[in-house]
């Protein structure tokens, strides 16, 4: 057999192994971002990229249940352009996580008269439903899945579920 180079055995590889792991998860992490821009690119294709830095950093925030942080990073978002809909649909979610419901139900409503493509606002449609749902508002519940239902069945790019409205109005 061909000898191998020097200090290449078992061990130094097994030593090396650690590295090698902490290398790739290091790669991954560096590259989801790329995959939630293209996310926002078709939720919010328009937005300017320190906007969506600022979603990025919110939704980072959530995810480590930060919410302190991620209510932050949101509002700056919303402070940045407040004229878009993905920086109160992320801000609603976390107040829904607080147990805010009245305060993300005001928020969604506010989302809705925002730029924002049809997916996102389909989006914002359910979540609005979900979230008077959550609250024991019934009637309400019933109107916004029934207004998500006919918004989804006007507008084909939303690729929103009519028939999942219709669970909930039942």
């Amino acid at each position: 057999p061909p000898a191998r180079p020097r200090g290449v055995g078992c061990d130094t590889l097994a030593r090396m192994r650690p590295r090698l792991v902490l290398g790739t998860l290091l790669a991954a992490l560096t590259l989801a971002p790329l995959a939630h821009a293209e996310s926002f690119r078709t939720e919010d294709p328009d937005a300017k990229p320190e906007y969506v830095a600022a979603i990025a950093k919110g939704e980072a925030a959530y995810i480590a249940k930060d919410m302190a942080g991620a209510r932050a990073a949101f509002q700056n978002a919303i402070k940045l352009d407040a004229s878009r809909m993905l920086g109160l649909y992320r801000l609603a979610e976390v107040q829904m996580s607080d147990k805010k419901f009245d305060e993300a139900s005001s928020t969604l409503q506010s989302a809705l008269g925002k730029k924002g493509a049809n997916l996102l606002k389909a989006k914002v449609m359910f979540l609005q439903g979900f979230v008077h749902e959550r609250a024991h508002k019934l009637a309400e519940a019933k109107q916004a899945f029934e207004a998500y239902a006919a918004f989804v069945q006007a507008n084909a790019d939303a690729k929103g579920h009519a028939q999942l409205a219709a669970q909930h109005v039942k």
